[in-house]
């Protein structure tokens, strides 16, 4: 354990969690390191300004071969992660992509079977819509003339 800025042992960088299952979901930084960035314990003597001996160590930690291997750093899992990521991420945009076009060249298809296309039926729902309206506007002026037609006669 390293000494921090105040000259005193250092704590724990990270709260462990209680549970090995979905640890990663709970790891968090230290609430004391959190409140107070001077707390982290980068100094290997205390009372020694300057020395940031075990900061270094910990920087170096991403060129040495730690993971479960021991052959990989952790630069190198980090970048293989990455670049599987990437991969995974462009065969799923691709996929899409060709499951789109299937799905269109589908619907081209049925409507060539059913010899029914969606926007030619939606345009005359729209024509057949405005002379429904128009015959409505036809009768109720019709009504209103007969109704003053007899208006008329009852004078």
């Amino acid at each position: 354990r390293g000494f921090d800025a105040y000259n005193r042992q250092g704590n724990n960088f990270f709260d462990m969690p209680m549970e090995v299952r979905g640890a990663s979901m709970g790891l968090k930084v230290n609430d004391a390191i959190s409140r107070d960035p001077m707390r982290i314990a980068g100094a290997r003597h205390a009372n020694a300004p300057g020395d940031n001996t075990v900061a270094n160590a910990i920087g170096q930690l991403q060129f040495e071969q730690v993971m479960p291997d021991k052959k990989t750093t952790v630069d190198e899992f980090y970048n293989s992660m990455v670049g599987e990521v990437g991969i995974q991420s462009r065969k799923a945009h691709l996929s899409q992509e060709s499951q789109k076009g299937i799905v269109d060249n589908l619907k081209n298809i049925r409507e060539s079977i059913s010899g029914v296309s969606l926007d030619e039926e939606t345009t005359k729902l729209i024509e057949f819509q405005k002379a429904f309206d128009a015959s409505a506007r036809l009768i109720k002026t019709a009504d209103e003339m007969f109704d003053t037609v007899l208006n008329l006669k009852r004078m």
